[in-house]
């Protein structure tokens, strides 16, 4: 019974042949067959959007599914399509286009029993695994495929906080900054007597302790902590020291003072000298880095300083490394500073740092912001501090964002902070890890919240 609209079908396609043919025409029946291309129509997509009102609201809309590939596993029977169609396409209605070889004939399974249906103009069910099979013209073999047609259920652009937890190891400290390297994130807390050094992998929010460290690190030293993504560097009281794991550090002997530690990429680290310029560690010692104009010197970020590298949008051997901060000079009062240079395949002639001036023409200068801190994240910089003239418990409005390299910086509606945002404005940290993790650490109780954007979070997924 399962086969007996195929057989009828066989049987009404040979009487057809033998009334048609003649002498000089033959019929050939392949025994092989397989489904060869898939592909989708126009769907239908629930769209959500605010109203003139601001109020949500829906709408939908014709949505063009054919640019999306459904790849055809024939080894292991498997249609699917890698890349997800967008939140809102329904699935429960789908019109697809499928081509077999040989003239095969495509069949579909009913969802609750072994009746088949024939593949054709008829939307399809897709809201779940679907069977298909390809029958040989011949009627003497098939193949079975299973396909899924894959569909979004989160907003791609969308920064959502999945984590919020307390930390009583965390919590309690005068002072926080956090660095992220490799699979672990790092922060080191300040007790005002001392800095002691916490970590946890970036996939566990709530699984911070303290790390026993082989040095006594000074108060202000959770300030003067960096990572170039293969070591952590730390300035504490007057010696630079390394760590591959926050535990065991090695002092590294310098000849020259510095005040301060600025950042660290690619092996160098970079301080603010006591003449007020920019210093990099050259085999143990502190020498001159080239600065534009030695004038500017009295720019150079002194507090809140961040120091990032970011891909060259035109060269992919060049990197441009940033230095963010605030400066003590008293025309900053309202804004932060930016510093930037070129590093990599840049010519014979080194490259310096160059001032980029804050002025007033620029209508998207970054104010000073309390705890000031800037990481690379979405492709450009992602800035985070509390308005120090703001009054209580208006510190904060949301995250800073920048797509140009620290030139202009938009409160992007985008980066929201969590509803349960609460920090001290003294007392945070934010980092940002190798899985698009965003990270926010409040010091004071042990708070911490790690969110991510949706669409990240798959391009990290997809590459696993």
């Amino acid at each position: 019974a399962r086969y007996l609209s195929f057989a009828l079908l066989g049987l009404a396609m040979l009487t057809m042949t033998s009334c048609l043919n003649t002498d000089d025409e033959d019929v050939t029946y392949y025994h092989d067959t397989a489904i060869t291309s898939f592909t989708l129509g126009t769907l239908k997509q629930t769209i959500h959007t605010l109203s003139s009102k601001d109020e949500d609201s829906t709408y939908v809309a014709d949505f063009d599914a054919s640019k999306y590939v459904m790849y055809i596993d024939q080894l292991n029977g498997l249609i699917y399509n890698p890349d997800s169609l967008p939140v809102g396409v329904d699935a429960s209605k789908v019109v697809c286009t499928v081509s077999a070889k040989n003239s095969g004939t495509v069949v579909i399974k009913d969802e609750d029993s072994d009746t088949l249906k024939y593949v054709g103009s008829d939307s399809i069910d897709f809201n779940k695994e679907r069977i298909m099979y390809v029958y040989a013209n011949d009627f003497q073999s098939r193949r079975m495929y299973k396909v899924n047609v894959n569909v979004h259920k989160e907003v791609g652009d969308t920064l959502v906080w999945r984590d919020a937890v307390r930390v009583n190891a965390l919590s309690g400290l005068k002072g926080v900054k956090a660095v992220a390297m490799g699979n672990d994130i790092y922060a080191f807390g300040t007790d005002g007597t001392s800095t002691k050094v916490y970590r946890s992998s970036i996939d566990n929010a709530n699984g911070w302790s303290e790390i026993s460290t082989s040095a006594t690190l000074d108060a202000s030293a959770y300030s003067n902590a960096y990572t170039d993504n293969k070591h952590l560097y730390i300035y504490s009281g007057s010696s630079l020291m390394s760590s591959s794991d926050g535990a065991t550090w090695q002092t590294i002997p310098m000849t020259g003072s510095v005040k301060r530690l600025l950042g660290a990429d690619g092996g160098k680290v970079y301080a603010l000298g006591t003449d007020g310029k920019i210093k990099v560690s050259d085999n143990g010692a502190w020498a001159d880095d080239k600065m534009e104009d030695d004038a500017d010197a009295v720019y150079v970020p002194t507090d809140g300083v961040s120091c990032l590298s970011l891909p060259d949008k035109t060269n992919s051997d060049v990197s441009r490394l940033l230095l963010i901060g605030q400066t003590a000079n008293a025309s900053h009062e309202t804004k932060a500073v930016v510093w930037g240079k070129l590093q990599g395949n840049v010519g014979d002639v080194p490259s310096a740092w160059s001032y980029y001036n804050q002025n007033s023409e620029n209508k998207y200068n970054i104010p000073v912001l309390r705890n000031f801190t800037a990481c690379n994240y979405d492709g450009g910089i992602l800035a985070l501090g509390a308005d120090t003239k703001a009054e209580a418990g208006e510190a904060f409005t949301s995250f800073y964002f920048s797509i140009d390299g620290g030139i202009a910086w938009r409160n992007e509606p985008l980066y929201r902070l969590p509803e349960s945002f609460d920090c001290d404005s003294s007392v945070f940290t934010i980092a940002t890890d190798a899985k698009n993790h965003v990270w926010i650490i409040d010091g004071r109780n042990g708070k911490v919240w790690r969110g991510w954007i949706n669409r990240l979070a798959w391009a990290w997924q997809a590459v696993q």
